[in-house]
């Protein structure tokens, strides 16, 4: 398959890659950790509590992509947490990718809320943010009649979901796998448009500014060629005064990341910040981004030569240039999927696999404290961490994750609230 027509077979759909924020100043310093934050903090090998929630049934063959609240956690002591976790939106497929999901929390129980599924092929989202509970966005895609995928843009009112028109990417398609709501008329999506029938892609962005969907075209400089695309991050808010951080470049015929992207000022093109690559490693993968402490952590995979099973990555910004991390030894294989912030520590999670013989994966968390990364201890959990949110008020987070059946090739998502003494 060359470009984004569907030919009875596989669905195309854009690798997972989960970030939830990040936060950095191209060519500045960085401001030290603080020191201080995690000396009476417990140790990252409490252990943590998992229970696993009630869903839907959905009958087989679905996955949950991402998870997204509307919390504001650095003032959430002064709200109650109930208001927050009933704004909690988890985002996937289900029937084969036939249908768009969307589960809702109200406060108690995990809910369908119901989309609208425009193919009667396939329909699926792959993000989702939320401004308020009446006011939320899903990106993702569809299969027109034409037997093209398009990028498929849903909003939530409060109380029902409704398409919301985007800019034409025909004749070749595209997707948008990643959505960063910053406010009511600034909502920011960004996946990648296929240009030609050969299947080459570069990046696609678009913005909402109020009242319409905007195709925004020549934002990276130098321009990306033609075998770029966007791993599925959305743009990103640093929290400093007119920088933007724009998702991960991936290299299509490499198989490894080209760097991270930098936007200056409002007025500016998003530049190309190249990321290191590990020793020896032969493919690259970054999955997720998010601040903590004063510097940006990034996690996801890579492979080295003569060697099948992919390892965990951790880069960490030093204000300059990119610091590979050191990880403790899970398994004999394991990939990082995101990264979320808790109070006293960064949330890294994923999946591993305890032995060469394994057929399952299971879920993977590992904690940084400013100084070391280690383990989480928590109840073995078959599958794998797909994103995460932190719960409000408490420590610990919602984790939306998938679990795979290598008998039936078909997949099951899941929802756990993770409390954890050392987030």
């Amino acid at each position: 398959m060359t470009d984004l027509q569907y030919d009875g077979g596989m669905k195309y759909a854009p690798m997972l890659a989960l970030v939830l924020a990040a936060s950095c100043a191209r060519g500045s310093a960085v401001a030290p950790l603080p020191q201080t934050a995690w000396a009476s903090i417990a140790r990252a090998h409490d252990t943590c509590t998992v229970k696993e929630q009630t869903l839907p049934n959905l009958g087989t063959a679905w996955d949950l992509v991402r998870i997204s609240n509307a919390a504001d956690y650095s003032s959430s002591s002064s709200s109650s947490s109930s208001s927050y976790e009933a704004w909690a939106y988890a985002v996937g497929e289900y029937d084969s990718s036939r249908y768009a999901l969307v589960l809702n929390w109200d406060g108690a129980d995990w809910k369908q809320s119901p989309a609208v599924n425009p193919s009667p092929k396939i329909n699926a989202f792959f993000g989702v943010d939320v401004v308020s509970k009446n006011d939320v966005w899903a990106v993702g895609q569809y299969l027109t009649s034409s037997n093209v995928l398009v990028p498929l843009i849903e909003h939530f009112d409060g109380h029902h979901w409704g398409i919301s028109p985007n800019p034409s990417v025909l004749p070749y398609g595209g997707y948008l796998s990643g959505v960063n709501a910053f406010k009511a008329n600034d909502v920011w999506a960004d996946g990648a448009l296929v240009t030609s029938s050969k299947g080459t892609f570069v990046p696609l962005v678009e913005h909402w500014d109020g009242n319409k969907w905007i195709k925004i075209d020549d934002v990276f400089h130098p321009k990306p060629h033609h075998d770029y695309l966007l791993t599925g991050a959305p743009i990103l808010d640093s929290g400093l005064k007119d920088l933007q951080i724009a998702p991960i470049i991936f290299d299509v015929k490499k198989e490894q990341l080209a760097g991270l992207v930098f936007r200056p000022s409002e007025t500016s093109l998003w530049t190309i910040h190249q990321m290191v690559l590990p020793k020896g490693a032969i493919n690259t993968n970054v999955n997720g981004i998010s601040p903590w402490g004063g510097t940006i952590i990034t996690v996801g995979s890579y492979g080295v030569l003569g060697q099948s099973l992919p390892q965990p990555m951790a880069q960490i910004w030093n204000g300059t240039s990119f610091d590979v991390q050191t990880l403790p030894k899970v398994g004999v294989a394991a990939s990082l999927a995101g990264v979320a912030y808790g109070k006293a520590h960064a949330f890294a999670y994923g999946s591993y696999y305890p032995k060469f013989t394994s057929v399952a994966e299971y879920a993977l968390g590992l904690a940084y404290d400013g100084k070391e990364w280690s383990n989480i201890t928590f109840p073995k959990i078959s599958g794998a961490f797909a994103s995460a949110v932190p719960l409000p008020g408490k420590s610990g987070f919602w984790v939306a994750g998938n679990r795979f059946d290598i008998k039936t090739s078909t997949s099951e998502g899941f929802i756990d609230a993770l409390k954890c003494p050392v987030f």
